[in-house]
């Protein structure tokens, strides 16, 4: 006999979630008189010596400008270029927001100097309602930032794409703090992910927001934040990885082995992103692979990526999202590099790393002790012997297609052999009475993890993402190792060096988050358990 209430019922069940979506949406979205979202599609190519500009479309997208009209202009010189939104007949600034490219990363590259290529690449802005002039700058040898390409964009014109379709799929809502002018909007987009496995997406992303907030300072700065999820179902599970004879099709065709790193997760389909995205309120990307194999990236100002599936998903989740939310630069050297840089070094813009070109104006000189050398001497060579032996043996394994769970059992290794290493150091460092220091809320911040004068190399070698260009031509932070260096290690290491525990205090006063009402007077970390960084990278 059959049920008619379980008809009905279901109806009002699909129609009760409808209306909290819609509640849920409501509050991040109400807000008055907020301007449309516009979109400036471009197309970026050249080689490593030329690039050249080319506009693709102009979109306005389905949902208002998510960001803080009262905060349109980015002061923070973060990023390798910068867009500039400017009134085409008086030439007065509307808008600014730095940024980082794939292109840019590319072009240091051994296939740049032997041929060109091309990148899909976008800019947001609040719509204006005059003509304006678009421009995209970018850091000559000086860091300092140079027209590169500007263009005139008419966001009434004919030809502006006005109507886009139905959304594919629904934003879920993980976390909603209030109206999105207010707050940071991060939106979580899985790939790889099928029909069957859309719960498993929704799990995981709900499981990595929650452990980004409890990581200082997101936890404390929690409220600031909205976090939304998407993702469109695939006919396989899982994304490409191509070393390993692994091509699976997928929406935003994210892949393993950018630019050679096996590690090196991105993906280059930046119109499929932005056509996905632009259905929910955003301002920051994480890309969730479902993957069990480690790897991740992240780009200053447009997306990072994790896999969701591994032992460090944690981990990953957090760091990569510090290279794309605060530009902040890779600390680390022994992994396996693939470039050379060289010439004269200069202070990068990174907010964690120096040239140390001028000591008396240390970026992070209010966690110097006075008096300490710089750079400051540590046992380097006891350090980088154990540290290469464990890379040796990671190599081999990605080498041999070993199973994941070797990969792991091998991180989980890692860690001890630099503790050896470190405690190693602190003891020596201990003995030349240099001490250590404990920082409230970051657990152990060494500071001896300054690399002394680390020689430019200038060529790209096959294997290394680009984005760790910088690395070897910098002098890293500088500080103390000691007493609390050694104790940390000897009680299993949080943020020990050489585990390099990234952290920017009060770097971020200055940036402009479009999506929040106020400057970020907190520090923005990658939290780096033990000594797992260098042990995974």
């Amino acid at each position: 006999m059959p049920v008619p209430s379980f008809r009905p019922l279901f109806s009002l069940r699909r129609l009760a979630g409808a209306l909290a979506l819609s509640a849920s949406l409501a509050p991040a979205l109400a807000t008055a008189a907020q301007p449309a979202t516009v979109r400036l599609d471009y197309l970026h190519s050249g080689n490593a010596k030329s690039e050249q500009y080319a506009v693709d479309r102009v979109v306005i997208e389905p949902l208002p400008w998510p960001g803080d009209m009262a905060r349109t202009i980015d002061q923070s010189n973060r990023g390798m270029n910068l867009v500039e939104v400017t009134d085409a007949a008086s030439g007065k600034l509307l808008y600014s927001r730095g940024f980082s490219t794939i292109f840019g990363e590319w072009s240091s590259t051994d296939e740049a100097q032997r041929g060109n290529r091309g990148f899909q690449e976008s800019v947001r802005f609040p719509k204006p309602d005059r003509p304006v002039k678009v421009r995209i700058l970018k850091r000559d040898a000086q860091n300092a930032f140079v027209e590169a390409w500007s263009t005139l964009v008419d966001t009434d014109a004919l030809d502006v794409v006005r109507k886009q379709g139905p959304a594919p799929a629904k934003p879920i809502p993980i976390r909603v703090s209030g109206a999105s002018p207010d707050k940071v909007d991060l939106l979580i987009v899985g790939d790889g992910y099928t029909k069957a496995e859309m719960r498993k997406f929704e799990a995981s992303a709900r499981r990595l927001a929650e452990h980004l907030f409890k990581v200082s300072p997101f936890r404390e700065r929690a409220r600031d934040f909205n976090v939304w999820a998407l993702a469109l179902p695939t006919q396989e599970s899982g994304v490409s990885r191509p070393s390993t004879g692994v091509h699976h099709a997928s929406p935003l065709g994210t892949r393993y082995d950018i630019f050679g790193s096996e590690r090196y997760v991105l993906t280059t389909d930046n119109r499929a992103l932005r056509e996905l995205a632009q259905y929910a309120p955003y301002e920051f990307i994480e890309i969730l692979v479902n993957n069990d194999t480690y790897g991740g990236g992240g780009i200053f100002g447009q997306f990072s990526t994790a896999a969701a599936n591994n032992d460090w998903a944690n981990y990953l989740f957090v760091h990569e999202f510090g290279h794309h939310f605060a530009g902040l630069a890779d600390e680390y050297y022994t992994s396996p590099v693939a470039y050379q840089t060289g010439g004269a070094r200069i202070e990068p813009w990174e907010p964690n790393a120096t040239a140390l070109q001028d000591p008396a104006h240390l970026k992070w000189s209010k966690f110097v002790k006075a008096g300490t050398a710089l750079p400051t001497a540590w046992p380097k060579a006891e350090y980088e012997t154990h540290s290469r032996e464990y890379q040796k043996q990671r190599a081999a394994l990605r080498a041999a297609n070993r199973p994941e769970a070797e990969m792991n059992a091998l991180f989980r290794k890692g860690p001890g052999l630099h503790r050896a290493a470190v405690l190693a150091c602190a003891r020596a460092a201990q003995g030349r009475r240099l001490r250590g220091r404990q920082l409230r809320g970051h657990r152990l911040l060494p500071a001896g993890h300054a690399v002394p004068d680390v020689r430019p190399q200038r060529r790209l070698l096959p294997g290394v993402p680009g984005r760790h260009r910088h690395h070897h031509r910098l002098v890293r932070r500088t500080g103390e190792v000691g007493a609390a260096a050694r104790r940390g290690v000897e009680q299993g290491g949080a943020g020990i060096f050489p585990a390099l525990l990234i952290s920017v205090v009060g770097s971020l006063a200055n940036r402009a988050y479009p999506g929040m009402g106020l400057f970020w007077p907190c520090a923005v970390a990658f939290l780096y358990h033990g000594a797992q960084r260098e042990a995974v990278d």
